[in-house]
């Protein structure tokens, strides 16, 4: 869930696909397809990536969650934009928190 509670992501076990539900709105307002049994998901802590484990193909799906702007060079929808190859049933995930600090050289 995002951190203003606006919206739930949901794994499709048996579709393959991930849905994102607006709980406001109670609806689906989109839906994105990953690899075969999607299963635990893990949200990045910007809120611009999911990472969802698919059981049934043995990776990692990572699939942007904003929508980009009109004029971008990238789709403005939902996407998938990598998978990764992680092994025989994976079936959790944890994404450790981390700050970024940039200095001056």
């Amino acid at each position: 869930m995002t951190s203003d509670n606006a919206l739930l992501y949901v794994s499709n076990f048996g579709a393959d696909t991930i849905s994102v539900y607006a709980v406001d709105e109670g609806r689906v307002v989109g839906s994105v397809r990953v690899g075969s049994r999607p299963d635990a998901l893990a949200l990045a802590p910007n809120e611009e990536h999911l990472l969802v484990v698919d059981t049934g193909s043995g990776d990692v799906a990572v699939v942007r969650m904003v929508k980009t702007r009109a004029n971008s060079k990238i789709s403005a929808d939902r996407a998938l934009v990598n998978v990764i190859p992680v092994g025989n049933q994976p079936n959790d995930i944890v994404i450790k928190a981390f700050d970024v600090k940039v200095g001056k050289p």
